[in-house]
């Protein structure tokens, strides 16, 4: 792995007793490495001025200031200690996208000598035997760590840590950019995550989903329940946007919507905390102690098992959620109550030919058996016309055509009872075109809906109708 560790700025303000300040300042290394840095290892001055530490995988390079600066006021040392600030700008180049080697240190050292000293997750200041040893010299140095390395007790892949006394990780703090601000009060410390869940374990786990597992916790202090689900983030969306978007949704405040308490971002995994169900999911009491996917299969199946059979096929073609995708999703949703089956079932029957939840109810329907959708754990005991029209309502809500669905609030004045004889008229014939006239209503409703004529043999379509509801 080709790893390069540029520096491109660095300043240092060591404060004194009486006011003054000694500081230095390098807004570009032009010139620097003759005398004023001494530079050892793989580091050196590009011709650009950049300060390059190291320039490959497995090297180690170091860059300190010439001059030994004084961290004791008064002539002997033996006064109090000096305050100091430091800025600098670096990068990290790698040649992979998820791997960048181990980080950057600021080191303040009372020797430069560290010919001994190891490279990769040791940062070129340590190495196995010196690690922990105060007769090797004394090291205080802030590292910014890109590795997780459990040999030190890391956190995560992205965090801060102070290094005292050659010991690598005295403290570490988890590193909060400063866009993550804004998010600050939803943040979960990842340890307080861990006890809570008594570190993830096996014992905790409520449920498996498409995108991980789900953990019961009680955190520490507040005695609050809460159920940590781990999500191994996709890396194609930007962790930013991805935390957005979850931050969004748990600023929604409904009884009927679980309540996200906060979130914690780990390596690659975004951990989110929710408030407690102590009845269960709705997942439970329709399949119940069942998991979301067959123990047996590939992992990439539960996240079809999870997701794909909630995402309008227009979605999934051209990226852009609209408020039909919405109702594609709570007509699929319909049906799973209705029928007791998943949206998409893997290996529905012993042949193993994947079952669409939507396009097996259509098929029924269109066979004259659209009764025989409903679960049959039910046993028959349900009202078959209301059962009958809520598959009706559904499938008109995953039409084919988005602005063929009715809006969610002519959805609701049909569950509210206003919509029986309308639904009464929908036939197999209607899931093919456009929104029939019957379903025209002139109201004050918001909803936009396209009507279209039923078509006949031989037109295909006929001119479209506005009309609200």
């Amino acid at each position: 792995m080709h790893v390069a560790t540029l520096l491109l700025l660095l300043l240092l303000d060591l404060a004194v007793a009486n006011g003054a300040v000694d500081e230095f300042a390098y807004n570009g290394f032009a010139g620097a490495g003759d005398g004023e840095l001494v530079l050892d290892g793989a580091a050196s001055v590009t011709p650009d001025g950049l300060l390059r530490l190291t320039g490959g995988s497995g090297e180690k390079g170091h860059a300190f200031y010439a001059r030994p600066l004084g961290f004791r006021n008064g002539s002997g040392g033996g006064g109090g200690v000096r305050s100091f600030t430091s800025t600098f700008v670096f990068g990290i180049m790698s040649s992979f996208t998820d791997l960048a080697g181990h980080g950057i240190a600021f080191a303040v050292s009372s020797t430069r000598d560290f010919s001994g000293a190891a490279a990769a997750e040791y940062l070129g200041l340590f190495n196995r035997a010196t690690n922990g040893d105060p007769a090797s010299g004394s090291v205080l140095a802030v590292e910014l760590d890109t590795m997780y390395t459990p040999e030190f007790r890391d956190i995560d892949d992205n965090h801060v840590g102070v290094d005292f006394r050659r010991q690598r990780r005295a403290i570490y703090v988890e590193l909060v950019e400063d866009w993550e601000v804004e998010f600050g009060p939803h943040r979960f410390a990842y340890k307080d995550l861990h006890k809570a869940t008594k570190g993830f374990h096996d014992d905790m786990v409520l449920g498996v989903g498409g995108f991980g597992k789900v953990y019961k916790g009680v955190m520490s202090g507040s005695g609050i329940d809460v159920a940590t689900k781990k999500i191994c983030h996709d890396s194609k969306q930007g962790m930013r946007e991805f935390i957005a978007e979850i931050v969004s949704l748990g600023r929604l405040r409904h009884h009927n919507i679980v309540q996200l308490l906060g979130y914690c971002r780990r390596k690659g995994e975004l951990l989110l905390a929710y408030d407690y169900m102590i009845n269960g999911s709705l997942d439970k009491y329709l399949y119940g102690e069942a998991r979301l996917y067959d123990h047996g299969a590939e992992p990439s199946t539960t996240t079809i098992v999870g997701t794909m059979g909630y995402l309008d096929p227009e979605l999934t073609r051209t990226s852009q959620a609209t408020t039909s995708s919405d109702v594609f999703a709570f007509g699929a949703f319909v049906l799973e109550v209705v029928c007791g089956r998943r949206p998409v079932q893997p290996r529905a029957a012993a042949g193993g030919e994947r079952l669409v939840l939507v396009d097996w109810v259509l098929r029924s329907w269109r066979s004259g058996e659209i009764a025989g959708a409903v679960d049959a754990r039910l046993g028959g005991g349900f009202a078959a016309g209301e059962a009958e029209a809520m598959l009706k309502l559904a499938l008109l809500c995953t039409h084919r055509l988005p602005a063929a669905r009715p809006g969610m609030r002519r959805v609701v004045q049909w569950l509210d009872g206003g919509g029986g004889d309308v639904l009464d008229q929908l036939s197999p014939g209607h899931m093919d075109v456009a929104a029939p006239a019957f379903l025209c209503h002139d109201d004050d409703d918001d909803d936009d809906f396209v009507a279209m004529s039923f078509p006949s043999a031989s037109t295909a379509t006929s001119p479209t109708t506005r009309f609200t509801g």
